[in-house]
Order: C-alpha cells, then sequence, then structure tokens
C-alpha cells in the first residue's frame, strides 16, 4: 500500500505511512484488531488463501468492474455461486466505507468496502451474525491488481475468513465453500471481459 492510503478499521478511515504499515500485525491491517485480541467469544477459525488470473484488458478497466457493487449481478454466474443479487446500500459511487447487502443461498449477507485504492486494491468486508447478534463469520475478500506491458491485468485475489464459537468446528467445510465461490467469481470476472471481445 503507497504512502499515505486510506483502509478502514473500525469504521473510521486512517492513513497508513509506510513505516507504521511495515509495523502492522496481519490481524489490524486486515481491520482485525478484534479478533486478534481474543474479543470474540469462543476459538476462530481462519481460511486464507489466494487465487490469481490474467486477465486480457486494461486494469483500470478491471477495477471498474470490479468496484461497481450492483455490476457484479451482470457477470456474476447464475449457477454455481452462492451469490444470488447484490445491493449498494449506500449513496454515491463505490468508495471508501460504500456499503452493500448480498442476497446469497444462505441469506442477507451486509458489507462495506475497507479498502480502495484505484486501480490497484480493492478489499470488501462482510459479515454473519446470529439473530442475537453474535458474530458468527465474516470474510475480506481483496483484490490486487497489477497491469502488464502486453495490456493485460495480473489480478491476484486474496480471500481471509473467520469462523466464530460453534462455527469454528465448521470451518474445514466453508473453507471448501469459498474457495469454489471465490474461484467462480474471479473466472466470471475474466469470462465477462473475454466473451464481450
Amino acid at each position: 500500500m503507497p504512502p499515505g492510503q486510506e483502509i478502514r478499521r473500525g469504521g473510521r478511515a486512517q492513513a497508513w505511512t509506510s513505516t507504521e504499515r511495515s509495523a502492522i500485525p496481519p490481524a489490524a491491517e486486515f481491520g482485525l484488531e478484534g479478533a486478534a485480541r481474543g474479543d470474540h467469544a469462543g476459538s476462530v477459525g481462519v481460511i486464507e488463501f489466494e487465487i490469481e488470473r490474467t486477465i486480457k484488458a486494461p486494469i483500470e478497466q478491471v477495477f471498474a468492474r470490479l468496484a461497481d457493487i450492483e455490476g457484479h449481478n451482470d457477470w456474476m454466474p447464475k449457477k454455481g455461486s452462492i451469490l444470488r443479487r447484490t445491493q449498494q446500500t449506500s449513496p454515491g459511487p463505490p468508495a471508501l466505507g460504500t456499503t452493500f447487502l448480498d442476497e446469497t443461498r444462505y441469506g442477507p449477507t451486509p458489507g462495506e468496502i475497507t479498502e480502495f485504492h484505484a486501480p490497484h486494491t480493492l478489499v470488501h468486508h462482510w459479515w454473519d451474525r446470529s439473530r442475537s447478534g453474535r458474530l458468527k463469520a465474516e470474510g475480506w475478500p481483496g483484490y490486487s491488481l497489477e497491469s502488464a506491458d502486453d495490456g493485460t491485468t495480473r489480478v491476484r485475489h486474496h480471500a481471509r475468513m473467520h469462523t466464530y464459537g460453534a462455527y469454528r468446528v465448521a470451518t474445514p467445510i466453508f473453507r471448501r465453500i469459498a474457495l469454489r465461490e471465490r474461484t467462480a467469481t474471479v473466472d466470471a470476472l475474466k469470462a465477462s471481459f473475454e466473451s464481450s471481445r
């Protein structure tokens, strides 16, 4: 992250210098301070993986497609994905702090953009709570984009998910679901550019 880039932590935007960023533990970097301190009851299950694809499109176009929350409805797969529909719930163009609601096979899932640095970095944060408000799971799907000399864009999709309490036992199942879903997402992104050529 370049010096001075904003990320969202605990509901507020802050700018990190390169010196500060090198001293930030991974949990804080992704807005996970509470999880790192053990503020959640029970153990935390951690899922983390990365998927990489090369897309035949300029970096600005790829970033714009990823950042356009409601635009995901046009290119996400209709089959093979848990996502049914997504909707931006805050006004204005997508930016740091923009909120959204995903309608999934498992129910509604709110989220927000927690890192936005066009056209290189985009991170979403979603969460799932019980009716009593207890956090069951949360995730940070993020994208790092790099342009190549041939006009293509390398997309590195980093996915991180935490499960809490009784849901921790199901972490291996959630990992399989997350890996399938995130792979479907980056493959659909790639296909959306190839099919428009």
